[in-house]
């Protein structure tokens, strides 16, 4: 902003600043306290599921429930279009960190493909 404000002060009448057309996902997490404490609960997931979005150039809106602390499922909706329910399970401990950027990108991926 800086420039503009030299450019208002030089007389000039205009200021244009270029801003990339991409969008993060907005995210709401339903069930949130079933997520195990450790892993940053629903504000943390929605962060992964933001981060890998970033760079989408239509954005996405993404519903996950909390099915249970080894389970997640996500509803996504890119534009007008609703994707497929997105899933993920583990089988071999609770969720963590690690399980929400995969589940990030996952979502991301199919977000993309679009």
């Amino acid at each position: 902003m800086v420039g503009c404000a030299l450019l208002l002060l030089a007389g000039g009448s205009a200021c244009a600043v270029n801003r990339p057309t991409t969008a993060a996902a907005s995210c709401i997490v339903q069930g949130g306290e079933l997520l195990p404490p450790e892993t940053g609960g629903a504000a943390a997931l929605c962060a992964e599921i933001e981060a890998a979005t970033a760079g989408l150039p239509t954005p996405a809106r993404v519903s996950v429930r909390v099915l249970s602390p080894v389970m997640l499922a996500a509803d996504v909706t890119v534009g007008d279009r609703a994707l497929p329910q997105i899933k993920m399970a583990r089988s071999d401990s609770q969720l963590d960190r690690a399980a929400f950027r995969r589940f990030a990108q996952a979502i991301a991926i199919a977000s993309a493909a679009d």
